[in-house]
């Protein structure tokens, strides 16, 4: 299985920008959010976004934008083109920010913060924070639709990749250790198996990336199949792991209050509460406040 990094880094280098928004309505949402809060941010001041990915936050303020000047920092392998008024950081680790003191007038995070050590990450959040400043944390919450939808993609993939799953049949038949028709009778077998729980997203591109490594075989070219089998492999467990790993940092109520509570430690205020889509589905925890001045 790759590096929690390594995931991310598949992921974000297919240029998708949103990690976990699926309509546009809730991307609507999150745009008027992050607009609201760019109200509390000074015309030409420096906004930090933690966990950039690329740069889905930033994007929903660029609107707001008069003379700002964004950083988009994260862990993974990111490679973003900048611009006059952003620039883009990979490789880089919030729990320990390359930043000197009081470099920033705002701070955000979608979707990011709580994969990193949190109560770390915010020690560096509350050092390159300029007294007065604003930040804002969407983070996942493990009651949310996000994450119902996103574990129904995980335990599909498991199907498909974990002991004696689809592709370990299918490197069985590469390596011409069964027939052609057991391929199939594996392939039927997890249709019935998971009938009504199979999209065409995932399993729908397995059973076509299937069918162009079978005829690789009838011809023979059985080094070529069984590199197209490891591509596949690699690109659905690096999924698998994105997915595991959001699965382990969506935070419940009591993990939200430990967190807040933590927080609370520093010289912030802060508050927290539920973001909800327009039809009502719980959506992502929101904590936001402001470094308190020096007195």
């Amino acid at each position: 299985m790759q590096t929690n990094q390594g995931a991310w880094s598949t992921y974000w280098q297919t240029q998708k920008t949103h990690s976990f928004m699926a309509n546009e309505a809730d991307q609507t949402l999150l745009d008027n959010l992050w607009q609201s809060w760019m109200e509390n941010i000074h015309s030409e001041g420096r906004i930090l976004d933690l966990a950039t990915g690329n740069g889905a936050a930033i994007a929903s303020m660029l609107p707001k934008v008069k003379d700002h000047k964004f950083v988009g920092v994260d862990y993974a392998d990111i490679d973003l083109p900048t611009h006059e008024s952003i620039e883009f950081s990979g490789n880089t680790d919030i729990t320990a920010l390359p930043f000197a003191d009081d470099s920033f007038q705002g701070i955000t995070s979608q979707f990011g913060f709580e994969y990193a050590d949190k109560v770390k990450a915010f020690e560096e959040l509350v050092r390159v924070l300029v007294a007065g400043g604003h930040f804002q944390l969407v983070v996942h919450h493990a009651g949310s639709a996000i994450l119902e939808s996103n574990m129904m993609r995980l335990e599909e993939i498991s199907s498909l990749v974990d002991k004696n799953g689809l592709l370990s049949v299918l490197t069985n038949y590469v390596d011409q250790r069964i027939t052609i028709e057991e391929l199939e009778a594996a392939g039927q077998t997890l249709i019935s198996n998971r009938q009504g729980r199979l999209t065409k997203s995932i399993t729908g591109d397995v059973f076509a990336t299937i069918n162009y490594i079978v005829s690789f075989v009838a011809k023979e070219r059985f080094q070529e199949a069984s590199e197209h089998v490891n591509g596949l492999f690699g690109k659905l467990t690096a999924e698998q792991s994105r997915l595991k790993q959001l699965q382990n940092v969506a935070l419940d109520e009591a993990a939200l209050s430990c967190l807040v509570n933590a927080i609370g430690k520093y010289p912030v205020t802060v508050s927290s509460e539920p973001l909800y889509s327009s039809d009502n589905l719980l959506l992502a925890w929101v904590i936001k406040g402001r470094k308190c001045d020096r007195s």
